[in-house]
């Protein structure tokens, strides 16, 4: 064990001195802060009505003068179009009323303005009553890929900077001094591990508290970060046993992150019928249970069902590479 600390403070070291990986470090945190500064003012940005053609020109032409007017020839394209994922407000017409529809995420003060302005327009008309409908109480699925992404970025971080260190553990051979000394191959995959995980937690920490601030449950999050060690230390593994220099280091994350990032952010748009494609990927399931931590019930898995199958398929892949890469360590 003290062989494992001492490799995991040269790591930390090596890792702050170079700027590459010290700038890998921050890039989740420096999104984060533009994430949180600019999605509100571009979901807020002015009101945006669907609107059945049922409800008459003269009110279409009243919605008009406060915002964005689209039409819709049936109820059912206007509801369509209110889930997508930004904010719209639906107008239809009722049993001589008119109903405003919402998805049930909307920010409370954009909300507030879109049932003034329709309460207005409808006393306008006829003095009809107004009434507000939810179709959806799930959060903004674009907000649940944002912030998946991010918090599955920060993870790989820790990874990221493991490969690194390997890589210039390469360059400067000492590698090579290593697999002469009492070092085994698991110590050093376990140093490389607990790197990934301590500086992916706190990554991760830091762009979760920028996110959602005291809204989420910390304890949970970093739970997942340590269910996801497996995945981020097998990334940093095939980071460094791919790469002999830096420049090859970042060739390879460029093909590594799409296919760990894509694949389950793009899972949302594949039917449901066929998700169990996907169920073997450990990067799948720990994209549901960061949904899981930031929108509780988002995927109808819960929490603990995908951070187990993340750890256990985690430590399956990390057998593979470390089965592919052992040659490359040149360690026992």
């Amino acid at each position: 064990m003290k062989k494992i600390w001492s490799y995991l403070r040269q790591d930390f070291t090596t890792a702050l001195r170079d700027n590459i990986v010290l700038y890998t470090i921050l890039a989740p945190l420096l999104v984060a802060v533009l994430l949180k500064a600019f999605l509100p003012s571009v979901e807020e940005a002015g009101l945006h009505f669907a609107v059945d053609r049922g409800v008459g020109g003269a009110v279409v032409a009243a919605l008009d003068q406060y915002g964005a007017v689209e039409l819709y020839d049936h109820t059912a394209a206007v509801i369509d179009r209110v889930e997508r994922p930004d904010t719209v407000a639906g107008i239809v017409p009722g049993n001589g009323d008119l109903s405003l529809i919402f998805e049930g995420d909307e920010e409370p003060g954009i909300m507030e303005s879109f049932e003034a302005v329709a309460a207005k327009v409808a006393a306008g008309y006829d003095l009809v009553e107004l009434t507000t409908v939810s179709v959806s109480e799930a959060d903004s699925l674009l907000n649940q890929v944002l912030f998946a992404a991010l918090i599955m970025m920060a993870a790989l971080i820790g990874g990221t900077a493991a490969g690194f260190n390997i890589v210039d553990e390469k360059e400067s051979r000492a590698i090579q001094a290593a697999a002469v000394t009492p070092l085994r191959l698991s110590h050093f995959i376990a140093a490389r591990g607990l790197l990934s995980v301590i500086t992916g937690g706190i990554i991760t920490l830091g762009t979760g508290l920028i996110l959602a601030g005291s809204g989420i449950n910390y304890g949970l999050l970093l739970l997942l970060i340590a269910f996801s060690g497996f995945v981020i230390t097998a990334i940093g593994l095939a980071v460094g046993g791919t790469a002999n220099n830096q420049i090859t280091a970042i060739a390879s994350l460029k093909v590594i992150m799409p296919v760990y990032m894509t694949i389950p952010i793009l899972t949302i748009f594949v039917s449901e019928k066929y998700q169990y494609l996907f169920y073997i990927l450990p990067n799948y399931w720990q994209f549901q249970a960061v949904r899981e931590v930031f929108f509780p019930g988002s995927t109808g898995y819960g929490f603990w069902l995908p951070a187990w199958l993340t750890l256990v398929l985690g430590a399956v892949f990390l057998a593979v590479i470390v089965q592919l890469f052992r040659r490359r360590f040149q360690i026992r």
